[in-house]
């Protein structure tokens, strides 16, 4: 043989073979219980079988050739016949339809053929041609009838594809639609090549390439069945779930091996260790071997008594992650013939108990800073108080809030003051008391325990204790020192509260006790604060209902100009007209509203009311004057400030040059890049912007310097101070705004001498006592009025001609 003629040979017949050989381990090895898979295997084998002989017949002497004709070759075409009608079969469910018997004969009909090729071949072939390059296949008498045979069976296994494509749609239709035409194209090149290298005389030599379309149609088959999962019967339905449930299914005998496993349980269950067997998983190897003998003879108990598990807990560490996991068993028990077999089902619940674990820890802690809550520290002191009133001991509440805390919330952001609060929260989590509780009820409130106390002035002591910390503790944020203090107000069991709820109320007294004292520093409680907090209750209760029942009235000062005496403004004051209490002074209820957040809509009356007073003056022919309006901080600071103050005047009326809002230094100097923006949009609208109370605050130069300021008050308490210190102060605040390019007011004028020297320094205009107390809107537009017909051409008429009625009572806001 000639090595072209072997390298043909090779290429056309062996490596088919060995193809499809290795084709019908793989569609096995996918499947190995699926009929259809065991079908396909023996179908493709078969063909391997073919393919292989045909190798062989040309690689061996020619004298080989009849032997391997009628023992291997035609019998293999026969056996793949009958293998293929049991694919069809299986692939269409005709045959679960048949009964075995009619199976049997079906597929031993290409069997029986057999004997008859093997018998009688030797005796009627002709055609043979030993000096062929390649054999020629041998024709006889039952070459017609054997072709007509396998036509016959190959047309029905095309008939039966056509039935199940009929019965099917979308993908699987067509996968089916795609081995019908590798079926007919086999059939069609098979029959014409058959029929014109036996049946047709020819004087060249023609290879025999009949089988060759077999290639396409194994190719297709194996692809559907790789890509598609050919038609899977019901055991292979249940596999398929028995593969892709979430949760671990498994089977165990009653030594407690594993017999089978899903993909899911061998992800929760360790594998055996043991390099004999490296697949196998256990159930007993989620706990420590040495426990392994003792589970064992239970399972082995549980089993014979056939007792199932149900929600049995069972804590390890993932195989995968190694972190601890928690996994559910329930187990039950099934016949599976003579053999009795355990069915485990295993759900993975660590996310679930991580979950509640976090819920649980959410429900009695703080999120933001891991403290417990209100709730665990109420629970914690009604267990103690049992104790402490059985053993009859001391214990202690103490309440902390911090002070200002809220500026550094509106100045720095919630998130400094998030990570304010951690620091904090660090700070009382040092040990200071053995047994301590400390929690943190919301916002910049924290409750401390302290329980078995020796005495009461051991509890202050730790409360002093406390607030020392914090004096000496400064937070840092972006390289700005923060200093943190604190109020702290402490009541004691049994004399200041029997239940946990009264000694909180008794803590939280103090505490605002502590607070009205001056910050920073620590209140024991005293039966008389709670009169003073049931006021304070009523007096918050009143005055929101004050704002809605109108019962706040405005008051007016006015502003004289030194230069020529005319009255060139005022300033809006409020005043409380309570009808249980009367004429509520302003130093008593306007800190209070600062501090409860009722500020905001106090100053936002008083704002609206101010200019609609203004306006109605113009319209009723007085002389235009500018109304001056106190901002409070929080006001200064909520959101589209500028955009309300705008709507307020254009539903007023009232022109902005008559507007004046009157600041603090401490609210220009609070977030300096927010204020300054805003205080340019209210002067880009026509308001004059005065800083009122100047300095007595932190007064920055360059800051004062950048901010669009028209006007700065002098504060009274500069002007009442006879003191060589005050009188100079007084004069520098006045050269500094005329540096500055501004007008300066000095309020608080009481005296002639008060009034010459502002006048002396030139001082732009005054507003106190001296010219009028604050009045009524009635009463202030009779003085004006009154005030205008009285002027006369001496400038300073106005100090002589003021109506005396005017100077009686208290001290303006």
């Amino acid at each position: 043989m000639s090595t072209r003629h072997l390298i043909l040979t090779c290429i056309i017949y062996l490596l088919p073979s060995i193809y499809f050989l290795y084709s019908s381990i793989e569609i096995r090895l996918r499947n190995p219980k699926s009929k259809i898979h065991r079908a396909a295997t023996l179908f493709v084998a078969s063909y391997a079988v073919i393919f292989l002989a045909q190798f062989l017949m040309n690689l061996l002497p020619s004298s080989f050739a009849p032997f391997f004709y009628q023992v291997i070759f035609f019998p293999s075409i026969l056996l793949s016949t009958g293998l293929g009608m049991m694919f069809y079969f299986n692939i269409s469910k005709i045959g679960d339809k048949l009964s075995r018997t009619v199976r049997i004969v079906i597929y031993a009909v290409p069997f029986c053929l057999f004997t008859p090729l093997a018998v009688f071949t030797p005796y009627v072939i002709k055609g043979y041609e030993p000096h062929s390059e390649w054999i020629k296949p041998i024709a006889g008498p039952l070459f017609p009838y054997s072709l007509l045979f396998v036509l016959l069976y190959v047309t029905t296994e095309i008939l039966m594809l056509v039935r199940i494509i009929r019965a099917h749609s979308g993908i699987h239709r067509r996968k089916y639609v795609m081995l019908m035409i590798t079926s007919l194209v086999t059939l069609f090149w098979g029959i014409l090549v058959s029929i014109f290298t036996n049946l047709v005389h020819i004087s060249m030599t023609v290879p025999e390439l009949s089988i060759h379309p077999v290639i396409f149609y194994v190719l297709a088959a194996r692809a559907i069945i790789k890509r598609y999962d050919l038609l899977p019967g019901e055991s292979r339905k249940y596999e398929m779930l028995f593969d892709l449930v979430p949760f671990g299914v498994a089977l165990l005998d009653k030594d407690g091996n594993i017999i089978e496993i899903n993909a899911a349980g061998k992800r929760m269950l360790p594998p055996v260790d043991n390099e004999h067997s490296p697949n196998a998983y256990s159930f007993l190897e989620t706990f420590p071997k040495e426990l392994h003998p003792q589970l064992l003879e239970s399972h082995r108990k549980l089993f014979d008594a056939r007792h199932s598990l149900h929600n049995f807990e069972v804590n390890k560490l993932s195989i995968m992650t190694n972190k601890p996991m928690t996994l559910v068993i329930d187990t039950d028990y099934l016949d599976v013939g003579d053999e009795t077999l355990e069915f485990m089902i295993l759900r993975d619940i660590t996310a679930q108990k991580e979950a509640e674990q976090k819920i649980s820890f959410l429900a009695y802690h703080d999120a933001l800073t891991g403290l417990p809550n209100r709730n665990q520290f109420q629970r914690v002191v009604k267990d103690l108080l049992q104790q402490a009133e059985k053993e009859n001991q001391l214990l202690a509440v103490m309440l902390l809030d911090l002070d200002r805390f809220k500026i550094v919330n509106d100045s720095l952001g919630h998130q400094v003051g998030d990570r304010l609060l951690q620091f904090v929260a660090g700070l009382l989590s040092e040990p200071f008391y053995e047994g301590s509780t400390v929690a943190r009820i919301g916002g910049d409130e924290f409750l401390i325990l302290l329980p078995n106390l020796p005495s009461k002035k051991d509890g202050l002591q730790i409360a002093n204790q406390l607030i020392a910390r914090f004096q000496n503790a400064a937070y840092i944020e972006n390289g700005i020192e923060l200093s943190v203090t604190a109020s702290l107000g402490i009541s004691f069991y049994p004399n200041d509260g029997k239940d946990v709820h009264s000694l909180i109320k008794s803590a939280d007294i103090s505490m605002y006790r502590a607070k009205e004292q001056g910050r920073n520093q620590m209140e024991a409680y005293q039966p008389s604060m709670s009169h003073m907090a049931d006021e304070r209750l009523a007096l918050e209760r009143n005055l929101r209902k004050a704002i809605e029942r109108d019962e706040l009235v405005l008051y007016y000062q006015p502003q004289i100009d030194l230069t020529d005496g005319r009255v060139c403004g005022m300033e809006a004051l409020v005043r409380w007209n309570s009808p249980e209490h009367g004429m509520v002074p302003p130093l008593q209820f306007i800190p209070f509203a600062e501090e409860c957040g009722l500020i905001v809509p106090l100053g936002d009356w008083v704002l609206r009311n101010a200019c609609l007073q203004c306006k109605h003056w113009q319209d009723q022919g007085l002389p235009a004057l500018k109304v001056a309006v106190n901002i409070s901080t929080l006001q200064f600071h909520q959101l589209h400030f500028a955009d309300k103050v705008q709507a307020v005047l254009e539903e007023t009326g009232l022109e902005a040059k008559y507007l004046c809002l009157e600041i603090t230094e401490s609210v220009a100097i609070q977030n300096e890049e927010q204020a300054l923006a805003l205080l340019n949009q209210l002067t880009a609208l026509g308001i004059s912007i005065a800083i009122d109370d100047f300095g007595t605050g932190f007064s920055s130069l360059s800051l004062l310097h950048k901010l669009p300021v028209h006007q700065i008050k002098i504060d009274k308490s500069f002007i009442g101070d006879k003191s060589p210190q005050g009188a100079q102060i007084a004069k520098s605040i006045i050269s500094l705004s005329r540096s500055l390019n501004m007008n300066v007011l000095a309020e608080g004028v009481e005296t002639e001498e008060q009034y010459d020297f502002l006048a002396q320094h030139k001082c732009d205009s005054i507003q106190g006592y001296l010219i009028s107390r604050p009045v009524s809107a009635y009463e202030f537009e009779q003085w004006h009025r009154a005030r205008l017909n009285s002027i006369s051409n001496q400038k300073r008429d106005f100090a002589v001609q003021r109506d005396e009625t005017f100077n009686s009572g208290g001290p303006s806001y």
